[in-house]
C-alpha cells in the first residue's frame, strides 16, 4: 500500500526521486485504502515576483494564519499510511456542542480491513471531542533511525532546542517532555512506526503541535519531507485544491513553531492535534458514580450473603460470600456489551444487576473494628485474589477487614469477550470493555457504601459483640492490574481515604508491547492484521476509547481531589525496577501524572519527579531494584527472574505499606537503596 500511495504523490507532484520505498510482493492489495488526495505541481507561480522555495522553484505567497481543518480520509503528508500522522485534527469535525468544539471522525475507507474483510466500525470513536491525553503520535518514516531522537533514558534532552522531535502546546508554546521510538515489537525493518510518545499526561482540551526534524537514515543521512508536505513548507504552488486550502493553518503551525525556535526550513513533517475535554474523559464515569449513590441512598444497596465460613484459616476467622445489587448502566450484565446510553447522551440506568463480592475477617477484628481495605486483582484475575496469603496475614497482624469484587471488563469472565474481538479483528468491540470497566469501578464504590451501611452491620460481619467493620476508614490496595486500576478507583472513589499502588503504570497503550503478558493476545490481533503498522494504529485507536476507563485519563486528579464529589487521596507507589510485566517507564508516566514524588535513597533519579528524604505525608513512589536490566525499546524485559509479583513477600516493603495504610506516611524501611538481591 505505500509504495501505491507514494507512487500517486509523486506522479502528481514529479518530485520524487529514489526516496520511494521497495514495492513489496503483494502490496497492491494491502489492507489500507487507497488515498483520496493527490497533489498536483503548477507549471506557472502565483507570485508576483521570482521568487523561490527552499527546494527552489516558484513559491505562492503565506496566507494569513488561520486554525481550521478540514476533514481528510487519508492525510498526503504521510504518504506511506492512510491514517498518519495520528493523531490529527484531519480526523475530527466542527461540533459547537461539545467542550473542544471538535468531533474525532475517522473515514472507514482509512481504516486497514481485516484479512478476514471485516471492517470496523469507527463510529464509536465520534463520542470523542479530541484524542488521548496519553496516547503516542505516529508517523511512518521507512528507513529511519533513533539516531540523535530523545529516548527514555534521556527525556530531559526533549525541551532542548536541538531536540529532532517537538512536541509543543500551541497555546502556550511551552514544549512537552517526550521520547521517540521506533516500534521494534516485530522484524520487519520498513514497517517500523515512529513513535513520539509524551512522558507527561497532555493537558485535556488542548491543542498540540508535533514537529519532527533531522531524522536521519542508517548513513546517517537527513530523509526527505514528503511531496505534500514541501508544499505546505516551501509554498510551492499546486493544484490540489485540498492541499491548498491548509496553506493557512500551516501558517499558524509554522508560525507558532518558529516562534519556539524550530525552524521551518529544518522541517521533515509538522501537524496538529486537540485532546479530548475532561468532560468527555471523566463524564460518563461520575455520571453513573452520582446517579447510583443516589439511586441507593445512605444505607447502601440491597445484598445477599450466599456462603458463610468460620475458621477459614490460621489468620481469617470468617470468610463471607456474596452479591450485592448495583445499578445497571450497560445494555445488559453479561460481558461484550456496552453502555446503555439515554436520549441525553449519558447513560442510562437499566435496572439492578447483582455482582459477586468476598469479605475476610481476621482474628484481630474480635478485638476492635477493622478497616476496610479494598484489593485488587491483577489481569483478568477475580475477586478470590483476595485469599492470598500475604493479604491475609496482613490482615490479622495489624487488623484489616479485606473485601473485594471483580475489576468487570477486565477480570475472569471478561476473557472471552476480549479473546473474540482480538481473533476477529473487531476493534471497536473495545468499547465494550472501556464501559465494563466504568461498571465494575462503580460496583468498587457501591460496595464500600454498603459495608458502610446496611451490609456492614449485618450479623454475618458481627464478631462478639461489635460489628468488624469500622465504616469511617475506607483503604485500597492493589497490585499489577490492581495498581493499574486502583488509580482510578482512587479519583473517583468519594469514601476511599488512601492507597497503595503495586507495579501500576499508564498508559495502557505504552504498557502493551511491553508487557509479557501481551503476547497472546498480540497473536490473536496478529491473525487479523498481518501488517504491524495496522496494529499499531489500532492499539492507539484502543486507548481513545480507555482513557475513559484506565489511569491516563484519571491519575492527575487523585490527589488534587479536581473530580466533583471526590477528595484528595494519598497513594503510595511501589516499583520493580525490571518488571518483565508492567514497565516502569509507565509508572514513571503515573507518578509523573499524580504528582508523586521519588522517595530516597535512590537506586536512579527519575526525570520529572522531586526527591524526598525521610518520612513523607501524603504521597511518595519507592523503586526496589533486584539487578535486572530494562530494555528501552518497547520489547518486554526478560532479564533474570521478574521481579513484578517480588514486593508481596518483602518484609521492607510490607513494613512501608503498614506504615502508610496506618497512618498515612511513608518511608523506606531499606538499608540504603531498596536492592533486595
Amino acid at each position: 500500500m505505500g509504495r501505491v500511495w507514494w507512487m500517486m504523490v509523486c506522479v502528481a507532484v514529479a518530485a520524487c526521486g529514489d526516496d520511494a520505498p521497495p514495492m513489496e510482493s503483494g502490496e497492491a492489495s494491502g489492507s489500507t485504502a487507497v488515498a483520496t488526495t493527490t497533489v498536483a505541481a503548477s507549471s506557472t507561480s502565483t507570485t508576483d515576483g521570482d521568487s523561490s522555495g527552499s527546494s527552489g522553484g516558484p513559491t505562492v505567497p503565506e496566507p494569513e494564519p488561520e486554525v481550521d481543518w478540514s476533514p481528510v480520509t487519508c492525510d498526503a503528508l504521510d504518504p506511506n499510511y492512510c491514517a498518519f500522522p495520528f493523531p490529527s485534527n484531519v480526523h475530527t469535525v466542527a461540533d459547537p456542542e461539545t467542550p473542544t468544539g471538535r468531533r474525532v471522525r475517522l473515514d472507514p475507507q482509512g481504516w486497514p480491513v481485516t484479512l478476514g474483510g471485516i471492517q470496523v466500525d469507527l463510529s464509536v470513536l465520534e463520542r470523542s471531542d479530541g484524542f488521548s491525553t496519553s496516547g503516542a503520535m505516529l508517523v511512518h518514516m521507512p528507513g529511519a533511525t533513533v539516531t540523535g531522537l530523545p529516548t527514555p533514558l534521556d527525556i530531559g534532552f526533549s525541551l532542548e532546542p536541538e531536540s529532532p522531535t517537538v512536541l509543543l502546546n500551541a497555546e502556550t508554546g511551552e514544549r512537552v517532555a517526550h521520547f521517540s521510538e521506533l516500534d521494534m515489537s516485530h522484524n520487519q525493518a520498513d514497517k517500523r512506526v515512529l513513535f513520539v510518545r509524551p512522558a507527561v499526561r497532555l493537558e485535556e482540551g488542548t491543542r498540540y503541535i508535533v514537529a519532527i526534524r533531522n531524522v536521519v537514515d542508517s548513513d546517517g543521512e537527513p530523509l526527505a519531507a514528503s511531496p505534500a508536505f514541501e508544499v505546505l513548507r516551501d509554498l510551492r504552488p499546486t493544484d490540489d485544491a485540498d492541499l491548498d486550502a491548509r496553506r493557512p493553518l500551516y501558517a499558524d503551525i509554522f508560525g507558532r513553531l518558529g516562534d519556539a525556535g524550530v525552524s521551518r526550513d529544518s522541517l521533515q513533517l509538522a501537524w496538529d492535534f486537540t485532546t479530548a475535554s475532561r468532560e468527555n474523559i471523566t463524564g460518563s464515569m461520575l455520571e453513573i458514580r452520582d446517579d447510583a449513590l443516589e439511586v441507593l441512598g445512605s444505607g447502601g444497596p440491597e445484598f445477599d450473603i450466599e456462603r458463610i465460613e468460620d475458621d477459614y484459616s490460621d489468620n481469617i476467622m470468617r470468610r463471607v460470600e456474596g452479591t450485592i445489587s448495583v445499578p445497571l448502566y450497560l445494555e445488559t450484565e453479561e460481558t461484550g456489551t456496552g453502555f446503555n446510553w439515554g436520549d441525553d447522551g449519558v447513560p442510562a440506568q437499566n435496572g439492578f444487576a447483582d455482582f459477586d463480592f468476598e469479605v475476610l475477617i481476621p482474628y484481630a477484628a474480635m478485638d476492635e473494628p477493622a478497616p476496610i481495605l479494598h484489593v485488587g486483582h491483577g489481569l483478568l484475575g477475580s475477586l478470590e485474589e483476595v485469599r492470598s496469603g500475604h493479604y491475609q496475614r496482613l490482615a490479622n497482624q495489624h487488623n484489616f477487614v479485606l473485601v473485594a469484587t471483580d475489576w468487570a471488563g477486565m477480570a475472569t469472565p471478561d476473557l472471552l469477550n476480549v479473546a473474540g474481538f482480538l481473533s476477529s479483528g473487531e476493534i471497536h468491540r473495545f468499547q465494550t470493555v472501556a464501559d465494563r470497566l466504568q461498571q465494575g469501578v462503580l460496583n468498587a464504590i457501591v460496595f464500600s457504601r454498603a459495608l458502610q451501611g446496611d451490609l456492614g452491620a449485618d450479623v454475618a460481619l458481627e464478631v462478639g459483640d461489635h460489628s468488624a467493620v469500622d465504616p469511617s476508614r475506607v483503604l485500597y490496595a492493589g497490585s499489577s492490574q490492581g495498581g493499574i486500576m486502583g488509580s482510578v478507583l482512587l479519583a473517583v472513589s468519594p469514601d476511599i481515604e488512601r492507597g497503595i499502588l503495586d507495579v501500576p503504570g499508564q498508559p495502557y497503550n505504552l504498557m502493551l508491547n511491553r508487557s509479557q503478558g501481551f503476547n497472546t493476545y498480540l497473536g490473536l490481533l496478529l491473525q487479523n492484521y498481518d501488517d504491524p503498522v495496522d496494529i499499531q494504529f489500532g492499539l492507539s485507536v484502543i486507548q481513545m476509547m480507555w482513557d475513559r476507563s484506565e489511569p491516563a485519563g484519571y491519575t492527575h486528579l487523585i490527589r488534587d481531589g479536581l473530580l466533583p464529589g471526590s477528595p484528595p487521596k494519598d497513594v503510595l507507589m511501589q516499583v520493580a525496577i525490571g518488571d518483565h510485566q508492567v514497565t516502569t517507564i509507565a509508572a514513571h508516566i503515573m507518578a509523573r501524572s499524580a504528582n508523586v514524588p521519588n522517595l530516597g535513597p535512590l537506586n536512579r533519579d527519575v526525570f520529572g519527579l522531586e526527591t524526598v528524604q525521610g518520612t513523607v505525608q501524603g504521597a511518595a513512589m519507592i523503586e526496589y531494584d533486584w539487578g535486572n536490566t530494562e530494555p528501552v525499546v518497547n520489547i518486554p524485559a526478560d532479564d533474570g527472574e521478574d521481579p513484578h509479583g517480588k514486593l508481596r513477600n518483602l518484609d521492607v516493603s510490607l513494613e512501608t505499606r503498614v506504615q502508610f495504610l496506618l497512618e498515612g506516611t511513608i518511608e523506606t524501611h531499606c538499608d540504603g537503596p531498596c536492592d533486595p538481591q
